[in-house]
């Protein structure tokens, strides 16, 4: 069991079908701007499923941290008038994270990572994302 302590930035575009068809109006208007920015502190315990002691192989993920997603400016913009436009946000909440991977040795204390670790936000469920990592340790 190892105690680790995370830092995440991801950064995505809007996705501008997503964002206007629950309004209906994916044919009608475009979107400018409103790029997601997801940074997240947390704490985890890793668990070695095979050998608890020993690093490598598949591995159980849990921890609590701090998540913060904001949305930049955005800007709905339609062939007729009136465009529309929503300042930038920002939230952050208290957040619980599981997962799980596995480390694929390929040398002498060098590792392959994969993991996947589902992050939910405390006070605002709806603030949940699933990053999946393809990485390097040495």
């Amino acid at each position: 069991m190892v105690l680790q302590a995370y830092f995440n930035f991801n950064r995505f575009p809007t996705d501008e079908f997503g964002f206007l068809e629950p309004f209906g109006l994916q044919n009608t208007h475009t979107v400018s701007g409103g790029t997601i920015t997801i940074i997240t502190f947390n704490t985890n315990i890793k668990y070695n499923l095979i050998n608890p002691v020993m690093t490598g192989g598949p591995f159980l993920l849990g921890g609590i941290g701090v998540t913060s997603r904001s949305r930049a400016e955005t800007i709905i913009s339609a062939l007729i008038p009136p465009t529309i436009q929503l300042s930038s946000e920002r939230n952050t909440v208290v957040s619980l994270a599981i997962g799980g991977g596995a480390d694929i040795p390929i040398g002498d204390d060098n590792y392959i990572f994969v993991e996947l670790k589902y992050t939910i936000g405390l006070k605002d469920p709806t603030m949940t994302y699933l990053p999946i990592k393809i990485g390097f340790m040495w």
